[in-house]
């Protein structure tokens, strides 16, 4: 088989080999790279940044979300305002931290936020937020209203009860042990 110039000189990059051993290698294998590069793996003559270059890219892209997801954390921001008046406004950043590293604090901070009823909203220093606070007040409604339906079924389920139980007629017995007689 006719080995190509082009073929030595890619198997040459890859390892520590010279040109000879390159195209007796290749000739060995009928031009196969694969096999070549196998067979040079085996030996320990491979580049060592020819099995690194995966892993570095690997690297970079993982820098690289990294780096995306914090300067969208430092975009979007956590605002809290008492009616037109900004109280507070955090990057995401400095608030998961504050999360992670100070929980304590801010559930605390979080819990005197609706006591005093600030508005909660999530937003970019410019364009589109989402109104936390109006989304709280509509959970808390369905909330309400669940916990009112379920006063409502066990008050029902008491009244069915008290019912039922004025029906049963209720005997002592002489040897002091009550007898229920229903009707």
């Amino acid at each position: 088989m006719n080995i190509s110039f082009e073929q030595i000189e890619k198997l040459r990059s890859m390892a520590n080999v010279t040109y000879e051993e390159a195209k007796e290698i290749l000739e060995k294998y009928d031009g196969d790279m694969v096999k070549a590069i196998v067979e040079l793996e085996k030996e320990g003559k491979l580049n060592s940044n020819c099995n690194n270059q995966q892993q570095q890219t690997d690297e970079d892209s993982i820098f690289n979300s990294i780096k995306y997801w914090f300067k969208k954390g430092n975009e979007n921001r956590l605002i809290i305002k008492d009616g037109e008046d900004t109280i507070l406004n955090f990057s995401i950043n400095f608030t998961i931290l504050s999360v992670i590293f100070a929980f304590h604090l801010a559930v605390f901070g979080f819990i005197l936020i609706i006591v005093l009823g600030y508005k909660i909203r999530f937003g970019k220093k410019e364009g589109n937020t989402l109104d936390v606070t109006e989304f709280a007040k509509a959970t808390a409604q369905k909330v309400k209203q669940t916990v009112d339906d379920f006063d409502l079924d066990i008050d029902s389920h008491r009244k069915e009860t008290e019912v039922e139980n004025e029906n049963k007629d209720v005997k002592e017995d002489e040897d002091g042990f009550n007898e229920i007689t229903i009707d």
